[in-house]
């Protein structure tokens, strides 16, 4: 029978515009600017709507009659609030090395000059440029809410990005040292699975055998020595990571391999997933087919385990030296 195929997950730095991270697993890195860029991403989210609420509440709110006037106090209202985002931005990127461009990226995307410039693409002077209904219709409502969004998305997405591709800060996790430690990580089970699949066909399952259960516990001490090797290969794989990281992640690396002492209940370790595996009655194909799968998926589902353990290690890291958003 062949061997089942080991699930190879992808590491990806790149978050898409304007969405928040969530949880799949194992999980992509999210490098620092990535983080921030979801911040962004969210800041403007949250622009969009304060937009739109004005729009009902303030320039089209139903029963006005004197709409100059209410556009005025409507363009004042999201003059403050490109305001509060230009600062709200600027506290968000200001863990990145590119912060003072970035700020200055912000602030001409943003808000107008003084003079305005002419045309005015910042984003207030788009905003002001838009022409204000005729009426406080619904119909007139949604379709200036429309208009309104679309620039704002536009600009957002572009500042997003600017973000996300910024250089990450000294001492963050880039995909690219992820990715080498991984494939480290991968290389290492392929180095197991050999040495498990040796162990099967020469010490547990040898040919002539007619009992399997009593080469069950010479079996066992060949594949604890094979796991020992696979922990200290998947730590040396990490340790390129910072103390910060690695403290915690080869306690939790080496439990997911290795059973503890007393072992928990139930073992969830790979030696103890493994150990707990039925014997086959025989050396014949059928006998030790249901053994083999058996064993290799659980080999194949610790592996996924143990690269989201990293990733999700590493992440984690990234996270406390994300920027803050100024309130």
């Amino acid at each position: 029978m062949s061997e089942r195929r080991a699930y190879r997950p992808m590491l990806n730095d790149r978050l898409e515009d304007r969405s928040v991270p969530s949880g799949f697993g194992p999980r992509a890195l999210i490098s620092v600017p990535a983080q921030d860029a979801a911040q962004v991403a969210r800041a403007f989210n949250d622009f969009e709507r304060t937009y739109a609420q004005d729009v009902r509440t303030i320039l089209l709110k139903s029963g006005t009659t004197d709409l100059a006037a209410a556009r005025t106090a409507f363009d004042q209202a999201i003059a403050t609030e490109l305001g509060k985002l230009n600062t709200k931005l600027d506290g968000i990127v200001n863990n990145l090395p590119a912060n003072t461009t970035l700020d200055q990226a912000f602030s001409t995307a943003l808000l107008s000059t003084t003079p305005p410039a002419s045309p005015d693409t910042s984003l207030q002077g788009v905003l002001a440029a838009l022409k204000t209904p005729t009426d406080t219709t619904f119909r007139s409502t949604r379709s200036f809410i429309r208009l309104g969004t679309s620039a704002i998305d536009s600009i957002g997405d572009k500042l997003t990005a600017q973000v996300r591709n910024s250089p990450p800060p000294t001492g963050s996790i880039d995909a690219t040292t992820l990715k080498g430690d991984v494939q480290a990580v991968h290389t290492a089970f392929r180095t197991f699975n050999q040495s498990y699949r040796d162990a099967v066909n020469n010490v547990l399952l040898p040919s002539g055998t007619t009992d399997p259960s009593t080469n069950r516990t010479a079996f066992n001490a060949a594949v604890l020595t094979a796991l020992q090797k696979l922990s200290t290969d998947v730590t040396a794989a990490v340790a390129n990571l910072p103390a910060g990281v690695t403290t915690t992640l080869n306690t939790t690396l080496q439990n997911r391999l290795l059973s503890t002492t007393p072992a928990a209940s139930p073992d969830n370790s790979l030696q103890g997933r493994l150990a707990a595996i039925t014997t086959p009655k025989s050396n014949r194909f059928f006998a030790t087919a249901f053994f083999r799968l058996r064993s290799f998926g659980a080999i194949g589902d610790a592996e996924f385990q143990v690269v989201r353990d990293i990733t999700d290690a590493a992440s984690k890291y990234n996270s406390s030296l994300s920027g803050t958003a100024t309130t």
